[in-house]
């Protein structure tokens, strides 16, 4: 017997029941420029009151995720204002208009137990569209992982937070092979990878004559669902071959400003890429074969 879907992304519920008490984000909108509102719901609660939240926030669906709020009892909405002026790279940013901001909200229940939920902006739907774009994303998520899709890897570059040695005072990155930072200019690089499937068509390789001898390029144009929302910068994993590839445009279908899912045109990278260090893991998590 299949289990049913779970609210948090791309995980499953580890037994059924008939109704499964969970957690749902109903709401997270910006109210720029600094201010999150973030609002949810709990499914078939055995009880009114006790329920536990706590709220976290991350650059990424996968994490790792900062806690942001603690202890909320029996609150349903929550209001992000923990964010500092735009020139401060050591926390996000709001007034960017290509930076994804996720939110986590866990629950504890001494009868009914733990339950999750992520999500992350976007705007609000009534309730008969809000049907149609479950459907048409469901749709295109099947049709990659059943049809024409295969096992990749999302590496969303960071944005914000620990500033890097490599980094001058003014921004700028001073060593492009930094071990510490990959060359982003924040520790780490990268945030923690997300698992999902993607198509492609397949596109030749183009040999150009640079001064430095001939040069390889290989673009491509890639399906991606909705989730992670990836933007300029991030990087692209085949999982079955290590391919991996730098994003270069997106460009989302969607519903009433609403994604439903994602095109996007990516480049090769060479194998001396600095993006061939970062480490992704599919054989255990998750066990893809």
């Amino acid at each position: 017997m299949a289990f049913p879907p779970s609210s948090t992304v791309h995980k499953e519920d580890s037994a059924y029941r008939q109704n499964p008490f969970r957690l749902e984000i109903t709401r997270i909108v910006g109210s720029w420029p600094r201010k999150v509102f973030i609002q949810w719901l709990l499914r078939y609660p055995s009880s009114g009151s006790g329920y536990c939240f706590n709220i976290y926030r991350s650059g990424s669906s996968g994490g790792p995720w900062e806690q942001i709020a603690t202890n909320i009892v029996d609150t349903y909405f929550f209001v992000d204002d923990s964010f500092p002026a735009p020139n401060d790279r050591s926390k996000p940013d709001l007034m960017s208009i290509q930076r994804a901001h996720y939110y986590k909200v866990t629950v504890l229940h001494t009868v009914d137990g733990a339950s999750e939920a992520i999500s992350h902006i976007e705007a609000a739907l009534d309730k008969r569209r809000q049907g149609i774009l479950r459907k048409l994303r469901r749709d295109a998520y099947i049709m990659l992982k059943k049809g024409n899709g295969t096992e990749v890897a999302i590496l969303k570059r960071k944005w914000w937070g620990e500033s890097c040695d490599c980094r001058t005072l003014t921004g700028q990155v001073t060593r492009a092979h930094c071990k510490k930072c990959n060359g982003t200019g924040i520790v780490t690089g990268y945030w923690s990878p997300v698992y999902t499937y993607a198509s492609h068509a397949a596109t030749p390789t183009q040999v150009r004559t640079a001064p430095q001898g001939n040069v390889e390029i290989n673009t491509m144009r890639i399906l991606l669902p909705d989730i992670p929302e990836v933007s300029r910068y991030d990087v692209l994993v085949y999982i079955r071959d290590n391919r991996r590839f730098m994003i270069e445009e997106v460009v989302a279908t969607a519903i009433h400003s609403v994604t439903v899912h994602q095109e996007m045109e990516v480049s090769e990278l060479a194998k001396t890429a600095r993006e061939f260090d970062l480490l992704v893991d599919p054989w255990r998590q998750p066990a893809w074969y």
